[in-house]
């Protein structure tokens, strides 16, 4: 899982290495996360955007952080339930 955020404000950035503990331009032990910032992938006016696995989270707040990832991790859960 790659997620990429485009156009990032410090605190949203923050946020993400905060519930993952893991820094820009590093993955989690577990392999499933990685944090890296880039400079574009086509989605300006939506900034600040966060990708993960290719779907776009735009105008991204600190506060949108832990929904975004339980939103990941549940459904990869689900998933791996039905299997």
């Amino acid at each position: 899982v790659l997620l990429v955020l485009l156009k990032v404000q410090k605190n949203v950035l923050a946020e993400l290495e905060k519930q993952l503990e893991i820094k820009n331009g590093e993955t989690t032990k577990d392999l499933k996360f990685s944090i890296e910032c880039l400079r574009c992938v086509g989605a300006c006016g939506l900034a600040p955007v966060v990708v993960i696995d290719g779907k776009v989270y735009s105008r991204v707040s600190p506060d949108d952080i832990t929904d975004i990832l339980n939103e990941y991790k549940i459904g990869r859960a689900s998933c791996r339930e039905r299997v």
